[in-house]
């Protein structure tokens, strides 16, 4: 009978912990769920408010381009509308990209390039995305892999959009993929043109192999050739469309 009295009062501090973590357990959870409301109303509301496709170019030039921001929930941003859609990143798989929504608006740019507007860096991370090599069509089908870039351009209401030529064949050692395109902006009633600037990032190949060349006097050799290449395609796409430098916005993003 000892025994027995001797584990019962071994197993009775057992029990009270058991019932501590259970408490605790289930106050966890409770706190959890209550924190996680707000988090699933925003989601619920803003797969409501991009159910569908993008609005296309034509939409955003006539001005019916307006949605819901997908942090602000709001049809304008800086006074300009928003325009909402979905583009394509290079993907996981070998054969297929990956979409996701993106929110866009020309207010982006009414501030100087100094003043950090997190819906300005989502959207760059969107055309750093686009910009990767798609992986549609896999990896010897060259002339598709700016797709996803000209998509996005085109759906944010540019027009004359381009790549230069070494973001249609197979990428070599001092190469360097760039998508552009143009768009007229007002702000604060003064007409700007929009360059977004697209720098092919994964996908790259053989162009990581310029990195390693340091050369023996200035910049990095290899990072310059590739800064060249890339100025020499603006260059040439502002004299082609004789677009004023004076009244130019450029918007660049790259990854990698």
């Amino acid at each position: 009978m000892q025994t027995q009295k001797d584990h019962s009062k071994t197993r009775l501090p057992r029990r009270r912990a058991r019932a501590c973590f259970a408490v605790i357990f289930f106050l966890l959870l409770f706190l959890l769920a209550d924190l996680m409301k707000p988090v699933v109303q925003t989601a619920k509301a803003v797969g409501t408010a991009v159910s569908g496709d993008a609005l296309t170019a034509s939409d955003a030039a006539s001005g019916q381009a307006s949605a819901v921001d997908a942090l602000g929930m709001i049809p304008s941003y800086q006074g300009c509308p928003v325009i909402r859609g979905f583009f394509s990143y290079r993907g996981s798989t070998l054969s297929v990209d990956t979409r996701e929504r993106f929110f866009y608006s020309d207010g982006y740019f009414r501030e100087s390039a100094t003043v950090y507007d997190e819906h300005l860096a989502m959207m760059s991370l969107c055309l750093a995305g686009s910009a990767m090599a798609s992986n549609e069509g896999q990896t010897i089908h060259y002339p598709a892999k700016s797709n996803n870039v000209r998509e996005l351009l085109d759906r944010i209401g540019c027009t004359d959009i381009c790549v230069n030529t070494d973001f249609v064949t197979k990428p070599g050692e001092d190469t360097i993929g760039v998508a552009l395109g143009r768009k007229t902006i007002t702000l604060d009633g003064q007409d700007y043109t929009l360059i977004p600037i697209g720098i092919r990032g994964a996908g790259y190949e053989k162009e990581w192999v310029g990195n390693m060349k340091v050369g023996t006097e200035g910049d990095s050799e290899g990072f310059r050739k590739a800064a060249e290449r890339a100025r020499q395609t603006v260059d040439a796409y502002l004299k082609e469309y004789a677009i004023d430098p004076a009244h130019v916005k450029f918007w660049i993003a790259g990854f990698s």
